[in-house]
C-alpha cells in the first residue's frame, strides 16, 4: 500500500508538473490552480488503474490458501458462517444472526437551534467462525458491513421489536458533538477499539421518546414512535450464510481479525462465495475507472480544445457569474 501511495504521488506531480508548462505555454489563466485539478484527476485513474490489477488478481486468485495463512497476512476465507454458541436476535426484524447492524431514525426533523433528526443504532457479533474448505477459522472484531444489502422495515410489528428493544437495552448516549453523526460515535465507540455490543441513541431521541419516564414501558415507547412516524434498518448475516471475508491472520492464537480500522481499511464480509465477490469486484471496479476516465477525458478537452478557447470562456463565465 505505502509503494502505491508513493507512485501516486509521483504520477501527480509528474503530471502538474506537464499540465502546468501546458497551460501557461497557451497563456490560460489560473494555470497553477487548473494544472493540481487535471494532476489529480490523472492521479486518480492511475490509482483506479492499481485498482483493476488488484481486482483482476483477487479474480484470478479468489480464496488464499493455508500457505498464505502467516502472521500479519491479509487473507480472504470463503465459507459458513457460523456461531459458536447460540445465534443473536437481530433487534427489528427478530430473525436468527451472527452478527447485525440496525438503526432507526424518526421520519421527520425537529427544529432546535438546527434541523435535528431523532435517531439511535447500534450492533453486536457472536462469537463466530468460518467453516472453509481447510476447516474452521475463528473471526474476531466488528467488520465493515457497507458491502451488505440493507433491510428497511416498517409496521406495527417492527415498532413493537423496536419499542421492545428500547426497554431492555442498556444505551450510551451520543456526545452532543456527535448527535448528528452516530456513524462517526458508532466507530469511535465500537468495533476494534471497543467493546460488543454497542447501542447509541442521541439526546433528542431520549427527549422525543420519553426515555426515563415513570411508566415507560413497551406501550409508552409504541406511541412515542407512532407520534413520529420512525423507520427502521438493518443489515445482519444469519448463521449458515455462504460468505467471504478480508481480514489480517494472526497466529496466538489463531484466528483473523476481520475489525474495521483506520489501520485496516480493507477488512470486509460479503455474501457469496470468494469466486462470485471477486468477478463483482472487477466489474464495479472496471465500470467505476470508465467513469473517471471519462471525467479526466472531458477536463482535459475543455482545458486544450481549440488551443485553451474552451476554457478561457468558462473561466469568463465563472467571473461573470461571481460578479454579478
Amino acid at each position: 500500500m505505502a509503494k502505491g501511495c508513493i507512485l501516486l504521488l509521483a504520477v501527480f506531480a509528474a503530471a502538474w508538473f506537464l499540465e502546468r508548462r501546458e497551460l501557461e505555454r497557451l497563456e490560460l489563466p489560473y494555470a497553477s490552480l487548473a494544472a493540481t485539478l487535471l494532476a489529480a484527476g490523472v492521479a486518480m485513474f492511475a490509482g483506479g488503474l492499481q485498482g483493476i490489477a488488484e481486482a483482476w488478481s483477487r479474480r484470478r486468485q479468489p480464496e488464499s490458501g493455508p500457505e498464505a495463512w502467516t502472521e500479519g497476512a491479509l487473507v480472504r476465507l470463503s465459507g459458513r458462517l457460523l456461531a459458536e454458541g447460540p445465534p443473536l436476535r437481530a433487534p427489528f426484524s427478530g430473525r436468527d444472526a451472527v452478527l447485525y447492524w440496525y438503526g432507526a431514525r424518526a421520519r421527520q426533523r425537529i427544529q432546535t437551534r438546527h434541523y435535528r433528526q431523532p435517531s439511535w443504532r447500534g450492533m453486536d457479533m457472536a462469537p463466530c467462525v468460518i467453516e472453509t474448505a481447510h476447516g474452521r477459522v475463528r473471526l474476531k472484531g466488528f467488520p465493515s458491513l457497507r458491502l451488505l444489502s440493507i433491510r428497511t422495515l416498517s409496521g406495527d410489528e417492527a415498532a413493537a421489536n423496536a419499542a421492545r428493544q428500547l426497554v431492555s437495552t442498556e444505551w450510551t448516549t451520543a456526545p452532543d458533538m456527535w448527535s448528528l453523526d452516530l456513524d462517526k460515535a458508532q466507530e469511535t465507540f465500537s468495533g476494534a477499539s471497543g467493546t460488543l455490543p454497542s447501542h447509541l441513541i442521541n439526546r433528542l431521541a431520549m427527549e422525543t421518546l420519553g426515555m426515563g419516564e415513570p411508566g415507560a414501558d413497551e406501550a409508552h415507547y409504541q406511541r412515542k414512535l407512532h407520534e413520529l412516524n420512525w423507520h427502521y434498518h438493518e443489515r445482519a448475516i444469519e448463521p449458515g450464510e455462504l460468505v467471504t471475508v478480508t481480514g489480517t491472520y494472526r497466529t496466538a492464537p489463531p484466528h483473523v481479525d476481520i475489525a474495521l480500522s483506520a489501520s485496516m481499511p480493507r477488512h470486509e464480509i460479503q455474501i457469496g462465495a470468494a469466486a462470485q465477490t471477486a468477478s463483482r469486484h472487477l466489474g464495479h471496479t472496471l465500470v467505476f475507472v470508465a467513469a473517471i476516465a471519462a471525467g479526466v477525458a472531458a477536463a482535459h478537452y475543455a482545458a486544450y480544445a481549440s488551443g485553451g478557447e474552451l476554457y478561457r470562456r468558462l473561466v469568463e463565465a465563472v467571473g461573470n457569474s461571481l460578479g454579478s
